[in-house]
């Protein structure tokens, strides 16, 4: 199961990121039913998702998908003009879904089954998540002792730019040190030192500088710590 779902993956990644783009589509509005463009993404996703299954009689397969991706971006095209970001990402839950359906009909293997073939480290996994939003939400508690409502300058920026900065950074952190790569550790700090060296001199703020810190550390320390644990308990 896992060798087609991967296959399908990659078809699935040429046909609406490199041979088409399916945002392309939701300038169509009500007329994107006819849509030759959408005639067309479909027709690719059904040649590709046959070949890569190199079987004539799983055509039934690649229609399946091909016809997946009419409907999907029919979707997609008409209502992501309201929330895109939420849409795109509901579209690709969807195709990824029929791509696993797909592929447990072929090989009748389900999906639990197919991954636990991978013999993945449920240590591992559990690690993964509490970097995440769970260390997340730790530091916020434990920063606010010191509220940045308190620094002489205004704070401006995306909003929650910081919690997904520090969800990505210690989700590569954690990636780093289960893959043995510690030197991406020091690279990553290097680069982030780097783009915050201008705010922290810009600012003339100690306080805003020693909350940045301190955030940093712990949530470098949280990951580091975490990651080491889930190579501990997983030898």
């Amino acid at each position: 199961m896992v060798t087609i779902f991967f296959k399908l993956l990659i078809v699935h990644m040429l046909g609406d990121f490199v041979l088409f783009r399916s945002d392309r589509l939701k300038e169509k509005g009500k007329n994107l039913w006819r849509s030759n463009q959408l005639l067309i993404h479909t027709a690719i996703h059904f040649i590709l998702a046959w070949i890569a299954l190199w079987n004539i009689y799983y055509w039934p397969y690649a229609l399946a998908i091909g016809l997946s991706h009419y409907v999907g971006d029919l979707a997609y095209g008409t209502m992501s003009h309201r929330r895109p970001q939420i849409w795109f990402v509901a579209d690709q839950v969807f195709h990824v879904l029929i791509i696993v359906v797909v592929a447990s009909l072929i090989t009748g293997i389900t999906l639990v089954d197919g991954v636990m073939s991978l013999n993945v480290s449920w240590v591992m996994i559990a690690g993964f998540v509490a970097v995440s939003f769970p260390a997340a939400r730790c530091i916020s508690i434990f920063l606010s002792q010191w509220p940045p409502a308190r620094s002489s300058e205004k704070l401006k920026g995306m909003v929650s730019a910081g919690l997904w900065i520090g969800i990505l950074e210690r989700a590569l952190i954690y990636i780093f040190i289960i893959a043995g790569h510690w030197e991406g550790i020091g690279f990553l700090l290097a680069a982030k030192s780097i783009f915050r060296f201008g705010d922290l001199t810009s600012s003339k703020d100690i306080y805003l500088t020693e909350y940045i810190m301190v955030g940093t550390l712990l949530s470098f320390s949280i990951a580091v710590i975490t990651g080491l644990l889930a190579i501990y308990f997983s030898a």
